[in-house]
């Protein structure tokens, strides 16, 4: 227990927040201009306000807590571990993060993408048995984010028995491998909870060519564009979404944030969320450009359908339209349930952790898949 003249500091502020004046030039967001804004560097925060002494701060009445403390040195920490050094080198780490490092971190951080490391929700208030990742395969997803080696490492330098080409230590080629069944069930499983989600809040869901919503949804194209195929499905379509009378006509994809075409030469600042937003624009395009080609055949699409381009990053990072749908459907149950604050927080939580869970448990048992495709083919 540390102590100073006039408090008791069982939690390390008072000494934490003292060594932090030595160095609160390292804090000063100013100073650090160029890595916290780097596209605006006059626009950089200003720093937060330290007192001249911790007894100080400890009784301002906006005081430092070890919570904004620990938040503080974690916004330092992370923008010059992410910095694009000059030269080369770091003045903080031995050796300078490169750009594959950079935007793991980044998507990894992500909001939804941790989720699956925290606590499960009890048993008891959810009704059945929350989904989990299993031992070995939580094992290699906790690598994977890591960037480490995989403890299996038996994909390195050796052919995938799924498609062909080569694999890799790191699981990159595992995790975005075609030759593997669990890449369809990743691309289901975010889906399939946000429709879980949409029931709840008292929506209709349909999956285009099953059930009660056969055929292909949307018409022929007879003479499409070059490059455009004749036929497109989405995944799914949620009634009286986002309004009454509307329907949200909903695609998904999950893109791999270092896969080989993210490659760029010399060293780049990552991006948050550059895959995913980047693979939901690819997705608008191809179906403005669809729809547009049904208008000129005579053949339109609905004019009540909006279309919900969905993207999530391998890490778990949902695009900026997946987040919002996720928040609108918690609203919607909240307000279908008339529930309270503290059952609302529970329920965001089950299914923060539901959908983090969907991504991870697929990731797992694509990155086990890929050592055992190694196994195979020696």
């Amino acid at each position: 227990m540390l102590q100073t003249d006039e408090h008791t500091d069982p939690l390390g502020v008072v000494a934490a927040h003292g060594r932090l004046l030595q160095h609160h030039h390292w804090l000063n967001d100013r100073a650090n201009a160029a890595v916290v804004n780097p596209d605006d560097p006059a626009k950089a925060k200003s720093p937060l306000k330290l007192a001249p002494t911790a007894a100080g701060t400890l009784t301002a009445p906006k005081k430092q807590s070890e919570r904004t403390l620990a938040l503080l040195v974690n916004q330092r920490m992370r923008s010059q571990l992410l910095a694009v050094p000059e030269g080369g080198e770091s003045p903080y780490y031995e050796r300078p993060l490169d750009n594959e490092d950079r935007r793991r971190i980044e998507s990894a951080s992500g909001q939804l993408a941790h989720e699956f490391m925290g606590m499960a929700p009890r048993q008891a208030r959810v009704g059945c048995s929350p989904p989990a990742v299993m031992g070995p395969g939580f094992r290699l997803c906790l690598q994977f984010r890591l960037g480490l080696r995989l403890s299996t490492n038996k994909a390195g330098g050796r052919t995938c028995a799924g498609c062909g080409r080569p694999g890799d230590p790191h699981g990159h080629h595992s995790i975005g491998c075609h030759g593997t069944s669990a890449r369809l069930l990743r691309h289901n499983a975010p889906l399939q909870v946000l429709m879980a989600m949409a029931k709840n809040a008292g929506h209709q869901t349909m999956v285009p060519g099953r059930g009660q919503c056969k055929g292909q949804h949307y018409a022929t194209l007879n003479d499409p564009p070059e490059g455009m195929a004749k036929t497109w499905t989405p995944d799914a379509l949620v009634l009286d979404c986002p309004q009454p009378g509307r329907t949200a006509v909903c695609d998904i994809t999950v893109w791999h944030a270092n896969q080989p075409s993210n490659r760029v030469d010399g060293p780049r600042r990552a991006v948050p969320l550059e895959t995913a937003n980047h693979a939901e624009k690819g997705k608008r395009d191809h179906v403005a450009a669809f729809v547009a080609a049904l208008d000129a055949q005579g053949t339109p699409a609905d004019p009540a359908e909006v279309f919900f381009p969905l993207a999530v990053e391998t890490y778990g990072a949902p695009s900026e339209t997946t987040l919002r749908m996720f928040k609108w459907l918690i609203d919607m149950w909240k307000e279908a349930k008339q529930a309270t604050p503290s059952q609302v927080a529970y329920y965001r939580h089950q299914w923060k952790f539901r959908f983090s869970v969907a991504v991870q448990r697929h990731n797992a048992q694509m990155l086990m898949d890929g050592a055992a495709a190694a196994d195979d083919a020696e």
